[in-house]
């Protein structure tokens, strides 16, 4: 692949498919996800909950279905249905799905089992 006339190398271009989302792009995550579609959890800032829906989490990351707006905030929790609180910062936003990074890795195996056996 040469360059332009700037002497940049081109991007790759990576041919789009109609109705697919980030989930068809390369990933280059290190931690593998887990998809869980319909876990609702709740989006915790300034003292205010938000419901949302988990759509995939990693021990590094959580990807989010948000049914409002994002509230600007220093700080960001998720509160799954367990109980427990978890920090977690702003990484990205496309429409009404967002990402965080989880504040510490998080033991996602052990999450996942005790949410799903209190469903």
């Amino acid at each position: 692949m040469g360059t332009n006339v700037l002497g940049i190398h081109p991007v790759i271009d990576i041919p789009s498919h109609e109705g697919v989302g980030f989930e068809a792009r390369i990933d280059r995550r290190k931690q593998s996800r887990t998809t869980l579609l319909l876990l609702t959890a709740k989006l915790i800032c300034d003292g205010i909950e938000y419901a949302c829906l988990v759509r995939d989490i990693s021990s590094a990351g959580v990807k989010l279905e948000l049914f409002h707006f994002l509230p600007e905030s220093k700080q960001y929790y998720i509160e799954f249905k367990d109980g427990n609180r978890h920090s977690i910062d702003f990484v990205w936003i496309s429409g009404n799905m967002c990402g965080f990074q989880f504040s510490y890795m998080l033991d996602t195996d052990s999450v996942i089992d005790v949410i799903r056996h209190r469903l």
